[in-house]
């Protein structure tokens, strides 16, 4: 299995909020995670976390899930859906989602309410698009606890679920425990829950603030069904619609040039004009050159009455004391 590539599903950051820093006596107490593979390649995810405030007074914790990528030669977004948490009896917290950069977040707590001592928060969702096909192989990499808790982690788990019976010499484990891209082997059993096979994952041990555990699971395909290529491809395009603005844009304009912008065919041989069109005075050869009625265009039209016999100028010299003066008169 590729164990370099990143897989969608990685948890980055989880912190407490409405805080100003984390107090040392802080920690995750549990963290387990069990992840449910559809038959219909949906994940179903729950996370359970048992978190100790010790003394402080907080308001409560978020949960930053990423959901943007830039894999596969573009952008990869994940689809996540029915978001619900509650404490360890089903009494809902309050919670609030939002979409902070790439990643959807979850803020749980009530700003009016403050929290101490050990709470648990059960986070469940669904994710879609977070399986990798590669050829007769599906995979699932998943980083089940996230990289970026302020805070220690004394014991994480992860359970993974496939939807069918599968011999476990047909399945390909690994568990990566540490910082982010971490190598360091952590511990993997083969199970069986409900009739279905499984993966138990653990951490063997504390986790360090900052660092995580990550489970990757690889079965033979054919278990699951791959979503149709039109689905991908659509998929594809929502996420990418920024690369397709500039052929969109370009389609649209060939189209309009392509209906409005050809010139007329067989106008032939076009010869210039230099007379004023056919029935058109002066006045309204002028107004339509520059979109205005100026004193050039009523003096020509003047003289245009005057060429057709409608009026007669008259030049008039009045004599002044020293100089004479000249005007013009107009005679119907």
């Amino acid at each position: 299995m590729a164990k370099k590539l990143l897989y969608p599903g990685i948890f980055l950051a989880v912190g407490v909020f409405f805080s100003s820093n984390v107090q040392a006596q802080e920690k995750i107490s549990a963290f387990d995670a069990t992840i449910k593979i559809n038959s219909d390649s949906s994940i179903n995810v729950s996370e359970k976390i048992d978190y100790d405030f010790g003394s402080a007074q907080k308001h409560g914790i978020f949960r930053d899930i990423p959901v943007k990528y830039k894999a596969r030669g573009g952008n990869y977004n994940l689809q996540i859906s029915g978001i619900s948490v509650a404490d360890e009896n089903g009494t809902p917290y309050n919670f609030k989602t939002s979409n902070e950069g790439n990643n959807k977040r979850i803020k749980i707590g009530d700003v009016d309410k403050f929290v101490t001592g050990q709470k648990t928060y059960v986070i469940n969702y669904r994710i879609r698009r977070a399986i990798n096909y590669f050829g007769s192989r599906d995979e699932l990499y998943w980083n089940a606890t996230g990289n970026e808790w302020p805070v220690a982690i004394q014991n994480a788990a992860a359970e993974i679920i496939l939807p069918a019976k599968i011999e476990s010499d047909s399945l390909q484990a690994e568990c990566f425990a540490g910082v982010f891209g971490s190598t360091e082997r952590c511990e993997y059993e083969f199970a069986e829950k409900d009739g279905h096979s499984a993966v138990v994952y653990s951490s063997a041990g504390p986790l360090s603030a900052g660092e995580g555990l990550t489970a990757v699971l690889g079965f033979p395909g054919g278990i699951i069904s791959k979503p149709p290529f039109y689905a991908n491809w659509l998929y594809a395009l929502k996420d990418n619609l920024i690369l397709f603005l500039p052929l969109a844009a370009f389609a649209i304009l060939f189209w309009r040039w392509n209906k409005y912008g050809k010139d007329p065919a067989g106008a032939g041989t076009i010869i210039a004009q230099f007379e004023a069109p056919e029935k058109m005075t002066p006045l309204e050869v002028g107004t339509v050159i520059d979109e205005r009625v100026n004193n050039k265009d009523i003096s020509a039209q003047i003289i245009y009455y005057a060429a057709e016999g409608y009026l007669t100028i008259r030049k008039i010299k009045e004599k002044k004391l020293i100089f004479s003066a000249e005007d013009y008169e107009l005679e119907k």
